[in-house]
Order: C-alpha cells, then structure tokens, then sequence
C-alpha cells in the first residue's frame, strides 16, 4: 500500500524523479516518498501502522456522507 502510495506520488507531482541510487528529487517531501517506494520491511510495516487505517478512516467517512438510505 505504500508502495502504490509513493507510485501516486511520483506520477502527479511535476517534475517528481526517482531512483533506488540517488533517490526522489522535485517531489515535496523527498524523503518520505523515497521511504514509500524502497524502504522495504520498514516500509510495509510503516504503510501497516498509518497508511491502512488511514484508508479505513477514509473509506467510513466516505460511507458516512453517501446519501444511500435504507
């Protein structure tokens, strides 16, 4: 999930490079994104604790304000 998050990142940020040698340029937070795509166990484990329930969060909100009734 934060892979694909750091992918998002890369394609809509103009001007937003980046490899596993010299890391992400022109992308805001460089670093962080840089941490989304490579970092690994580290990373999953990141997208694990933040990434998954903030996207649990979203999607209950999302519900909340629908407009479908029963």
């Amino acid at each position: 999930m934060a892979f694909l998050v750091g992918m998002v990142i890369t394609l809509l940020v103009p001007g937003c490079h980046c490899d596993e040698g010299s890391g992400c340029s022109g992308c805001g937070l460089n670093s962080l994104v840089a941490f989304l795509l490579f970092g690994g166990f580290i990373g999953a484990l990141f997208s694990l604790l933040f990434v998954l329930p903030a996207s649990l969060l979203l999607a209950f909100v999302v519900n909340l304000f629908s407009g479908r009734k029963k």
